[in-house]
């Protein structure tokens, strides 16, 4: 809804976090064609978008299941790439090209 993109903004704008999963499926007009292992996968925009207005860093978290089975290790990390002052299809070609490689 718009008004939870609103508290979204507000949110990011005072240093708030958000978390988008990678496998959202965009409303149609919400995204764009973008490779993803070397398919044309319809990729949202809308981070793109929150980034440029709200000057938010950008991370990847990932969760994985130990060696063991005993338990999970969580890892944080900032982008490796560029990702401001960037055109909405550069910057969803970076983000699936590092999506790709965790």
């Amino acid at each position: 809804s718009s008004k939870g993109m609103i508290r979204l903004l507000k949110a990011l704008k005072n240093n708030g976090i958000m978390m988008i999963l990678p496998d959202q499926a965009p409303r149609l007009g919400a995204g764009i064609y973008t490779p993803f292992f070397g398919h044309p996968a319809y990729t949202m925009t809308l981070l793109h978008k929150f980034i440029n207005k709200t000057d938010a860093t950008l991370l990847f978290g990932y969760c994985l299941r130990s060696d063991h089975q005993a338990g999970f290790e969580i890892s944080i990390e900032q982008a490796e790439f560029g990702y401001k002052d960037v055109i909405v299809e550069e910057f969803n070609h970076r983000l699936n090209h590092r999506l790709e490689k965790l």
